[in-house]
Formats: C-alpha cells, structure tokens, sequence
C-alpha cells in the first residue's frame, strides 16, 4: 500500500488552488466554508494551512488544518470523489492522531441527512468522540450564518473552552 503525504501548497501554485477551491466549492455548503477572497487569504499567509494530500504520484485530496496550541483543529478536509472508498481518508485521519495528540474538527449532526450521517460515523469508526453536540460554527463572513455542529476529538479535553476559544480567535478571525 503507497503511504500518504501531506504537504503544503505553495501560494504561487495557482492552478493546484484553484483545482482545491473547485473541489472544496462544490463539496461544502456556503455558510460552512469561506468565500473565494478569504480561501485566497489562507493561501497567502506565512503558514498557509492548507494541505495537498497526495498518493504516490496522484493528488487524492486536500485538507485544511490548523495547529493550535493544544491541538490540531482540521477546518475542511476532502478526499476527491475519483479517491473515495479507497481507506485513504481512514489513513490522513490516522496520520494526524499519530503526529497529534488531540485532533479536533466539525461535522454535521446526524440527523441532518444520510450523508451527514455517514460522515460522523466515519469520524467515530476513525476514533473520534463527540466532544460538544452545542457547537456553533462562526459565520465566516458577512452575509453568511453561524452554523450548529458537532465538535469530535481524538479524545476528550478538561480546555473546551479554550479550544473553543482559540479556534473562533485564529480560524474564524
């Protein structure tokens, strides 16, 4: 089996962001993702988090992560549809609870729809717990509502609060 690598995209590589921005515009509903002015504002930061998930030689995805300062918090993440079914996004979820010691993201709840449904069990099949059902996603800018979600670690936290915190403070700014 070809391990998995993740890598930076590099801000200069325009055409590897706008194939992302395609993907990650048509994959995630609008008040749960940024526009295209603010997707090209965390290009051009120092330390973009934005993350090309490659196989071998072929690009089966992207991810969007953050490294806080008690845990990684993956904002979006995406195996491309030519990808799935392939265990790869079991192996990036594996490689991030191997290099972190908490890893945090959103989902949808479950009772959303099948699809929402069948991502949060992927999330617990994957070691994930639920660690708040009364999250609220910030809007990511105006004109854009704050979302309900469920908040899923590796594992449970006694600083809720401060990762709450810290990720509308730096994510969400």
């Amino acid at each position: 089996m070809m391990e998995i690598q993740i890598k930076p995209v590099n801000s200069n590589n325009i055409t590897k962001l706008q194939e992302i921005y395609r993907s990650y515009i048509n994959t995630f509903p609008k008040n749960e993702r940024r526009d295209e002015a603010g997707f090209g504002a965390l290009a051009r930061k120092d330390f973009s988090p934005i993350r090309e998930i490659i196989r071998g030689e072929d690009s089966v995805g992207y991810i969007i992560v953050w490294d806080l300062s008690l845990c990684l918090f993956v904002e979006h993440f995406e195996i491309y549809t030519s990808f799935r079914n392939q265990n790869l996004g079991s192996q990036v979820l594996n490689y991030l609870k191997n290099k972190f010691p908490l890893v945090i993201l959103e989902s949808e709840p479950e009772n959303l729809g099948e699809l929402a449904s069948r991502r949060l069990e992927f999330y617990q099949r994957n070691g994930f717990v639920i660690l708040d059902k009364n999250y609220i996603q910030p809007a990511y800018s105006k004109g854009k509502v704050p979302v309900n979600l469920y908040l899923l670690g590796t594992n449970n936290s006694d600083d809720l609060s401060f990762l709450v915190k810290e990720i509308r403070d730096i994510v969400y700014k």
